[in-house]
């Protein structure tokens, strides 16, 4: 007779822990997804405070501006990236040369790992996460 580790007792329990397991994955993951919603509405407002135009375009502009600092430029690439608006795909590609170290200061260069990841996005590399964020309010494309 085979021996099994799960006696028939303990069953209710572990179905009851799996299932509080698998309520508080999904609730980390929609946390997550609303943080990740803020920050891209954020960096919205930010530019559309010192620029014309929708979303995407005010991000573009503050992106091109070299003006800004380079973490907050490297902060519109990852905004546009979330977004995933393909009009801002040749100007991400104008800043992307390929060229990726292993550290990379932020507040030194744009950043040409997010470049790549939003450039990606762009190109049909899956975000799942922005399928929970992007139609609410706040996101214009």
């Amino acid at each position: 007779m085979k021996n099994n580790p799960i006696k028939k007792e303990n069953l209710p329990i572990l179905i009851t822990l799996a299932g509080i397991g698998i309520i508080l994955l999904g609730f980390i993951f929609l946390l997550g997804t609303s943080i990740i919603g803020f920050g891209v509405k954020e960096r919205c407002r930010l530019a559309q405070e010192r620029y014309d135009g929708d979303c995407t375009r005010a991000l573009i502009q503050y992106l091109q501006d070299e003006n800004n600092g380079f973490e907050a430029r490297n902060s519109a690439i990852w905004a546009l990236g979330q977004l995933g608006d393909e009009r801002s795909l040749p100007v991400l590609e104008s800043y992307y040369t390929g060229v990726e170290g292993e550290h990379h200061d932020r507040s030194q260069s744009l950043s040409q790992l997010e470049l790549r990841r939003a450039i990606g996005y762009m190109q049909g590399s899956p975000n799942i996460t922005t399928f929970f964020w992007r139609f609410g309010e706040g996101v214009g494309r």
